[in-house]
């Protein structure tokens, strides 16, 4: 899955990572046949708990660079607690070098408070159920609220 090829996502501080896959996210998703579409961040500031509200569905964009210093790819994800309760998804996007390796789609009830690390070990990659092209995040997003319920069940579950 390649990157906007515009954007050279290695020369990029984290703001700018985050304002660049903002802006991806926003372009991909459609606006026809929708509620709404904004970028909250242009009108609230970047102190927002989401940056698009898209269909009435509240998104938060995160962008993270694979990890150098880990045995095996890893992408970590800092996010607010107090934040968790005001969105609706998280899209994640992972970055191997210049491209977008994959694209993750979920929901917090189902994912630590703070820090979310994702890993690949063996060609497996954790939250695989969640991974969407650019294209398919507003199918991904319906799919994931279909499912949620067992989503959910399943995190109680694992947690005891």
């Amino acid at each position: 899955m390649k990157g906007k090829e515009m954007t050279n996502w290695r020369i990029l501080n984290e703001h700018d990572l985050n304002r660049s896959g903002v802006n991806m996210i926003y372009d991909a998703l459609p606006s026809k046949d929708v509620t709404n579409k904004l970028k909250a961040t242009d009108i609230l500031g970047q102190n927002t708990p989401y940056d698009i509200l898209w269909n009435d569905n509240k998104l938060c964009v995160r962008v993270a660079n694979v990890s150098t210093t880990s045995r095996f790819p890893k992408w970590s994800y800092t996010l607010k607690a107090v934040n968790k309760q005001m969105v609706d998804f998280y899209i994640f996007i992972a970055l191997k070098g210049d491209n977008v390796y994959k694209i993750f789609v979920l929901p917090p009830d189902i994912i630590p408070e703070t820090t979310v690390s994702i890993s690949e070990r063996l060609g497996n990659v954790r939250y695989s159920e969640f991974v969407s092209s650019l294209e398919e995040i507003p199918a991904k997003i319906e799919s994931v609220k279909e499912k949620l319920p067992m989503f959910r069940k399943l995190y109680r579950e694992a947690k005891i």
